[in-house]
C-alpha cells in the first residue's frame, strides 16, 4: 500500500512514527505530505525536522511539501492519507480519488489491519 502522513500533529509525534516505521517493515510505501511551505534551495534547511524524522524512518525523499495547496492535489495514486486537519480529511475524502483520509488517531487501529 501507499500509505501518506501529515506531518505536523501527526508524524512528529513519537508513536505515529511508531506506527509508520512499522509500515515500512512490512513493505509498504510511506510517504510525508505536508502543507508546509517551499523555500527554493532552503527547504530543506528551513524543515529540517521533517527531512530529519524522514530520513530516520527509511521514508527517504518521499516528501512531498504543497505550499499551502490542499493536499488532495498531491494523493492521486495513494491508498491512505493520516492527518489532524479535519478540513483536508473531508476534502480528500470528498475528491475523486482512491485514497481514503483518516484521522491520525485512526492509525492504531489500521496498523492492526495492514
Amino acid at each position: 500500500m501507499k500509505i501518506s502522513f501529515d506531518f505536523d500533529n501527526t508524524l512528529e509525534k513519537p508513536e505515529i512514527q511508531k506506527i509508520a516505521k512499522g509500515f515500512i517493515e512490512k513493505g509498504h510505501e510511506v510517504w510525508i505530505t505536508s502543507s508546509r511551505k517551499i523555500i527554493g534551495d532552503q527547504t530543506r534547511v528551513i524543515h529540517k525536522d521533517i527531512f530529519d524524522v524522514a530520513i530516520r524512518l527509511g521514508i527517504g525523499s518521499n516528501i512531498q511539501l504543497t505550499n499551502y495547496q490542499d493536499k488532495f492535489n498531491y494523493l492521486s495514486g495513494f491508498d491512505i492519507h493520516l492527518d489532524d486537519d479535519k478540513e483536508q480529511i473531508d476534502l480528500i475524502n470528498a475528491s475523486n480519488q482512491k485514497c481514503i483520509a483518516l484521522h491520525f488517531e485512526s492509525a492504531k487501529n489500521i496498523k492492526k489491519l495492514i
